[in-house]
């Protein structure tokens, strides 16, 4: 597999209240963008809560750690967060999106995941998941808001270095007044 994430604070902030991480295990790969409400350091502290959750309890299935999340960031200002599992045994991955998080997949089948509104810590109803099978080629991509959903699709493709789309999109896309995160995986 391979990855990249290009992440940066909004104009004028020192820290960036976007993260992301990603978590190999021998079966299994995590990948997370996360969007700490605000900007500057009291969204960066947020998110940062989220991500050492998630590393703390990474045993815990996709839905367990999306719940999890959101009864520990009870009375926090919250989070909004995209989840990407992969399973290499069962060769399938599953997501989880709460918020204004995008995901796109490109693949040789339909697959359409979405986000869920609502805010981890605050307001969230629905914990959905999605299962599909996984294809070598295919691409997915997390974003937060500060990347413009207005992306040509043309841009994602499984033949281009996704370090090269994500520096493009991040320079071409994203919204001076908010932090910006986007992270491409293409599965090999």
């Amino acid at each position: 597999m391979k990855y990249s994430v290009k992440s940066q604070p909004k104009q004028g902030e020192t820290v960036n209240g976007d993260g992301y991480l990603i978590i190999e295990g021998e079966d299994y790969s995590v990948f997370c963008v996360i969007d700490g409400l605000g900007h500057g350091v009291k969204a960066h502290e947020v998110t940062e809560l989220t991500r050492s959750y998630i590393e703390e309890n990474i045993s815990l299935d996709i839905e367990g750690l999306v719940r999890g999340c959101h009864g520990r960031l009870q009375r926090s200002r919250g989070v909004v967060l995209g989840l990407v599992l992969i399973n290499w045994i069962e060769k399938r991955f599953s997501y989880i999106g709460v918020g204004n998080i995008e995901i796109r997949v490109i693949s040789q089948n339909h697959v359409q995941p979405v986000s869920y509104p609502g805010i981890l810590g605050d307001n969230m109803e629905i914990v959905k998941r999605f299962d599909y099978p996984i294809e070598t080629g295919m691409v997915f991509v997390l974003y937060t808001d500060g990347i413009t959903s207005k992306i040509e699709s043309e841009v994602f493709q499984e033949d281009k270095n996704p370090e090269e789309q994500a520096q493009y999109i991040i320079q071409n896309y994203s919204r001076p007044h908010d932090d910006a995160t986007i992270l491409i995986g293409v599965i090999e």
